[in-house]
């Protein structure tokens, strides 16, 4: 039996904590949203109307020019003083080529010991998720949609995740608590176990 631990706001975990849940815990990592685009449509998805499947770009609320304007990005995060920043979207994998980019800038001006995560689904450009290792990504959370949570076996994503787990960065999933899949749930922590994946973050299940 692994020991649970009580942590902040009433959640708990085993083991020992990512090191991007520690920054978020403390403040200390700056939240990019890559792009409001997506190739799937969870109807659990946080992102507000006007974000959602749209290409704009924000660290943290504050809404970058384009992709090219570096000069927010790093302003944001010495605002903050970030020791690491979130990769968010939609799905970052759609524009991987400017998430590739972003790695870079911030790898170059913080160093490497600026810890960079990053979500998604996998289902687009996963072939590209080794060159974003390569720039510095140091954590990556596969999101698997959940008509898949009890069969990963199957999944699309499988060899993708598989893959990750034989490269340098961390792998872990994320999804959130949907009522009345339990089993499901279980089902999918024990593959992700039996896998070598570090980390399995459950969410509170959130509507606004």
């Amino acid at each position: 039996m692994k020991k649970i631990t009580p942590w902040l706001h009433d959640s708990t975990y085993t083991a020992s904590l990512s090191p991007a849940c520690r920054m978020c815990a403390e403040g200390s990592k700056m939240v990019i949203l890559v792009t409001g685009l997506c190739s799937t449509n969870c109807f659990y998805c946080p992102l507000s109307f006007k974000k959602a499947g749209t290409d704009r770009i924000f660290a943290d609320e504050w809404e970058l020019e384009n992709e090219h304007d570096a000069e927010k990005l790093i302003h944001e995060a010495e605002n903050i003083e970030a020791t690491g920043a979130g990769i968010t979207g939609g799905d970052p994998l759609v524009v991987w080529q400017r998430v590739k980019t972003y790695i870079t800038i911030l790898k170059e001006t913080f160093g490497e010991s600026f810890h960079i995560h990053l979500y998604t689904s996998a289902l687009k450009n996963q072939e590209h998720l080794s060159d974003l290792v390569a720039a510095g990504l140091d954590e990556v959370r596969f999101h698997p949609l959940p008509h898949t949570w009890s069969h990963m076996q199957k999944s699309p994503i499988k060899k993708t995740i598989q893959r990750m787990i034989d490269t340098s960065a961390d792998v872990a999933i994320e999804i959130p608590v949907l009522p009345k899949e339990e089993k499901e749930i279980f089902t999918l922590i024990t593959w992700a176990d039996q896998q070598g994946i570090r980390w399995v973050n459950l969410n509170e299940l959130e509507f606004s």
